[in-house]
């Protein structure tokens, strides 16, 4: 029997009317699509510091690599080859470290700081990770701070920091790894934020308790991210090793969604997306195809605001799950 893979099933399952766009917040260029120069995507910065222990972002140091990839290759114990493409877009990023003759290793490490008036209990984002040195692992820091008109200075309201685990020696793309924020807020402050900085850094292991592993050709892959004040059902809340089952992100959406599925044999596969009154939207997919994983987009820019149900048959399996308009 031909059967989807349900590992993982990422629908927020949201019955209210009403939903606002607040509810969602994905970063700017959260795809890395929008490249003006050839070393770095719009709205994001290069490496102005290194962290340490992946919490304060305060050396002088510079340097790794970051460019636009449409394509990544890799093997797992000597196996065949593995080709990575974006599951939406055309391209996506790629952090490296570098080595440097006179410096040593230099990291892979970018951030973006830009508005953001919500407090979103969750986050997440499409990671591969590569090390090439025991200890090393992918770093994630998030910081929320609004300006305090009485001190005239800026109030901490969050401030977080993930070093992902890497349990089999490295992290398959396209992994989905969700963050918990809500017990990151400081307690004394219930205002929303008005600035956000998020920083990505391609490594940042520590051994011993203090000092940090870095290693030359070390390569962490990102693609789309998000903020969420929705739980995701039935995930983990951290990394996930390998991308199966149906997913949807942004989730609600405010243009575009993508649904990812993975089979698990050849099939002939059926996705189609039907408004609340069961009406036929759109038919994403209606073709044969191969066993792995695969991603659809639904355009919901022509549409209303609502609740849409997408219907996903391989075989005699059917899978259905909501989609959440919200411009």
């Amino acid at each position: 029997m031909k059967k989807i893979i349900l590992l993982t099933l990422l629908v927020l399952a949201l019955l209210a009317p009403g939903i606002s766009k607040a509810q969602v917040d994905s970063l700017p260029n959260n795809g890395f699509q929008k490249w003006t120069n050839s070393s770095f995507p719009d709205d994001w910065d290069t490496a102005s510091a290194l962290s340490k222990k992946g919490i304060v972002f305060d050396a002088a140091q510079t340097g790794g690599t970051v460019q636009r990839i449409t394509s990544f290759s890799y093997t797992v114990n000597g196996g065949a080859p593995t080709m990575v493409y974006p599951h939406s877009g055309t391209c996506f990023l790629d952090l490296a470290t570098v080595a440097s003759q006179s410096t040593g290793v230099h990291v892979g490490y970018i951030q973006s700081k830009f508005a953001l008036a919500t407090r979103p209990a969750y986050f997440y984002v499409q990671m591969g990770f590569f090390p090439q040195a025991a200890g090393e692992q992918p770093v994630l820091a998030i910081t929320f701070t609004k300006w305090n008109t009485s001190t005239n200075k800026r109030d901490t309201v969050l401030k977080f920091a993930n070093e992902a685990s890497i349990t089999n020696g490295y992290l398959a793309p396209w992994s989905m790894v969700y963050l918990a924020l809500a017990s990151s807020y400081n307690p004394n402050l219930t205002e929303d934020p008005d600035t956000a900085l998020v920083q990505f850094q391609s490594s940042g292991g520590v051994s011993n308790g203090t000092s940090f592993n870095y290693a030359n050709g070390t390569t962490l892959l990102l693609g789309n991210g998000a903020f969420t004040v929705n739980q995701p059902a039935g995930i983990e809340m951290y990394a996930v090793n390998k991308l199966a089952g149906i997913s949807v992100y942004p989730n609600p959406f405010n243009g575009n969604a993508t649904i990812q599925y993975t089979l698990s044999e050849n099939s002939f596969v059926n996705l189609t997306v039907y408004d609340m009154q069961g009406r036929e939207v759109t038919t994403l997919v209606n073709d044969h195809q191969m066993e792995g994983p695969h991603d659809a987009i639904f355009d919901g820019s022509t549409l209303g605001n609502g609740v849409y149900f997408y219907r996903l048959q391989s075989g005699n399996d059917v899978q259905t799950g909501k989609l959440i308009l919200s411009k």
